[in-house]
């Protein structure tokens, strides 16, 4: 059985660091670089879904959406970037 999920997610700087806050759940990531941050975020993404597939539990299920402030951030965005595909192997 295949399964999509779908989350949207705003990109900031702090500092030094790159952050990716996902929207629909309160999930975040921090790089120095776009391409790291990318990939930290993949791995955070990939690595829930997998784990709870293992442990028999849904994955996203309990966790809360991000606080207003990223969702305000989100919607005030000027710079839309393309949505990348991650793909999990076969568990």
């Amino acid at each position: 059985m295949r399964r999509r999920y779908a989350v949207r997610a705003v990109i900031f700087q702090e500092g030094k660091w790159l952050c990716v806050q996902c929207l629909e759940y309160d999930l975040v990531a921090q790089a120095k670089s776009l391409q790291e941050l990318l990939k930290a975020f993949e791995r955070l993404i990939v690595g829930h879904i997998t784990v709870r597939l293992r442990h028999k539990q849904q994955p996203f299920r309990d966790l809360p959406p991000a606080p207003k402030k990223y969702w305000t951030l989100f919607r005030r965005s000027r710079l839309a970037l393309p949505a990348p595909t991650f793909r999990i192997g076969a568990l």
